[in-house]
């Protein structure tokens, strides 16, 4: 898919403008759900490295399709999954407008997974920068202060 190609090709090209970060990996759409043994389909995983640590990540990019339903039973399977522990515990989920992300925020709730969203035009402008907002905050935080989790 596009979309996700372009995702990850924006942040490595960010990344290589600095000393300090670099996507290690990341894996589409058919590589994560194997890896994932089919438990959930996202549409990446990713690992990053930053200056204060790695980062793996899921990233569900969301094209404004689904209902909230459809949504709350994506939460239900990434919790499942999460009991792996070699699975990413964060996932982010970047969105086509602001409007859409406060729609999808409430069914995004997990147990065991730190979720966190931003719109997908921030990401192109300023990958690195903090436009992820974590369910459980009111501040936007860029991708480094998740390397913490």
């Amino acid at each position: 898919m596009r979309q996700v190609n372009d995702f990850f090709c924006r942040l490595s090209e960010v990344c290589r403008q600095t000393d300090s970060f670099a996507v290690t990996s990341w894996l589409g759409e058919a590589s994560s759900a194997s890896l994932c043994q089919g438990v959930v389909r996202p549409d990446g995983i990713a690992t990053l490295r930053t200056p204060s640590g790695k980062i793996a990540f899921y990233l569900e990019l969301d094209r404004a399709t689904e209902e909230c339903a459809r949504l709350l039973h994506k939460m239900v399977d990434y919790d499942e999954a999460a009991i792996s522990n070699h699975l990413p515990k964060l996932l982010l989920f970047c969105f086509p407008s602001t409007r859409r992300e406060r729609f999808a925020r409430p069914a995004l709730r997990s147990r065991r997974l730190t979720v966190a969203t931003t719109i997908l035009d921030w990401h192109r402008d300023r990958p690195l920068e903090p436009i992820w907002l974590p369910l459980d905050g009111d501040i936007r935080l860029s991708l480094e202060d998740f390397s913490h989790e």
